[in-house]
């Protein structure tokens, strides 16, 4: 039996349970359309650090150190998850890491250098949650629609996760 085969579903999840595969992205993506793209970024380097060439540098530390540990990761995590067993531990625990890391986020402060740290390593923690939760999210794929299918579903997924990160701006 071939990989692809152990991970075909011999019955598709219900409708109700592939909206749900599909609402992840919508429920994840305004993390990354805030906080990574267009208004955190903004805000740390021009207001919380106040100066946007230091600002615009350490912004740049949280997303290459996010990028590289995402990149060392995902190969390894990726390979577990699409081994199969139980993935929704492994999201539910990278999404606790997003919340820790927004959480923190609050103390971002303007014009507090003290806090520049913290405040850096909270994003990278966040972003590194996000990217990762979404391998374990991708990986259910398979076995909840068929292979027909997949394309379809996975549209409507990056479809509402643009939809969520267009409401939250």
């Amino acid at each position: 039996m071939t990989h692809q085969q152990m991970n075909t579903p011999s019955k598709e999840a219900s409708k109700r349970g592939q909206y749900s595969w599909a609402l992840f992205d919508w429920a994840n993506q305004p993390f990354l359309t805030v906080i990574t793209t267009f208004i955190f970024g903004q805000y740390f380097a021009n207001v919380m650090i106040g100066d946007p060439i230091k600002g615009q540098a350490e912004w740049a530390f949280t997303q290459s150190t996010s990028g590289i540990i995402i990149a060392v990761l995902s190969p390894f995590l990726g390979a577990m998850a699409d081994a199969g067993g139980r993935r929704k531990p492994y999201i539910f625990f990278f999404q606790c890491l997003v919340a820790i890391g927004c959480i923190t986020l609050w103390w971002a402060y303007p014009h507090r250098p003290e806090l520049v740290s913290l405040i850096s390593w909270a994003v990278v923690v966040a972003t590194i949650g996000a990217e990762m939760s979404i391998v374990f999210n991708n990986s259910l794929l398979p076995t909840i629609v068929r292979p027909e299918r997949m394309g379809r579903l996975s549209g409507l997924g990056w479809g509402l996760g643009y939809c969520g990160g267009l409401l939250a701006l």
